[in-house]
């Protein structure tokens, strides 16, 4: 685990990024002064894709037993209000906040969640775009997480035709 401890007070909260914002590269464009605070999984949580097929997007789940690949970043108001732009929040996603424990240290973090549809209905799971799908991958691989958590999200998130195969980018 990673823990940034210096203080900088041009940041003033802790985002828990699961999907995307999880490789530096992607992150720093939108939040170019963010800082990685801590590197963490998740617990009873996990990474799943909901939309229509090749246009799934990135959300969490809550799953007993479950464990999704986490970044903690110190942003600032700046880059939350840049991020809330990025995933549309409040239309398509909600913020919701995790109690995030990493290398004994607790912190209290909020991340972005898919919003459900009126009358309480969800969106379908779909798969997720190459593009992102690749963009994640490095993520994990920067990070050090084990890939297989990202093919079992894909295959959660992927309806099963046994006719049709389908490309992984790792």
């Amino acid at each position: 685990m990673l823990l940034f401890s210096q203080k900088n007070e041009n940041h003033s909260g802790i985002y828990l990024a699961y999907g995307l914002d999880m490789l530096t590269e992607q992150m720093l464009v939108t939040c170019p002064c963010a800082v990685i605070t801590a590197v963490t999984m998740l617990p009873d949580h996990i990474l799943v894709f909901r939309g229509r097929d090749y246009e799934g997007v990135p959300t969490l789940e809550h799953h007993l037993s479950g464990r999704a690949p986490s970044v903690l970043w110190r942003i600032s108001p700046y880059c939350e209000r840049n991020l809330d732009i990025m995933w549309c929040c409040p239309r398509l996603y909600h913020k919701e906040k995790f109690e995030v424990k990493a290398s004994g240290v607790n912190f209290l973090a909020y991340t972005y969640i898919i919003n459900k549809l009126p009358h309480g209905r969800v969106l379908p799971y779909g798969r997720p775009t190459l593009k992102t799908l690749a963009i994640i991958a490095r993520g994990y691989q920067k990070h050090g997480f084990d890939k297989k958590l990202l093919l079992s999200s894909l295959r959660f998130s992927t309806p099963v035709d046994p006719d049709r195969e389908f490309f992984f980018p790792f």
